[in-house]
């Protein structure tokens, strides 16, 4: 299992175990994003730039704001996989 589908079923977890709280949990599901988080990412062409991905998120806060999973863009296309039948 991949760290971001581990991320994934672990927020699933934690939303139910909050869900008759006022605590609303949110999963943020990033791409590759320019950052120094791994080495050489941060030049990476196929990385979506920093500032393009904070201000997309933001975006999407706002005009989602009840949200549980917050997707970019670019992010869609890895979350969707299984779904499209790219990734078993």
């Amino acid at each position: 299992m991949s760290p971001k589908a581990a991320i994934h079923l672990l927020t699933e977890s934690i939303r139910l175990q909050f869900a008759d709280t006022s605590v609303q949990i949110v999963e943020l599901a990033p791409p590759a994003v320019r950052t120094e988080l791994r080495p050489g990412q941060s030049d990476a062409e196929h990385a979506m730039p920093l500032e393009d991905y904070v201000d997309e998120v933001m975006s999407v806060l706002e005009s989602q704001p009840d949200a549980t999973e917050l997707l970019v863009e670019r992010a869609k296309v890895l979350r969707y996989a299984e779904v499209r039948g790219d990734y078993a």
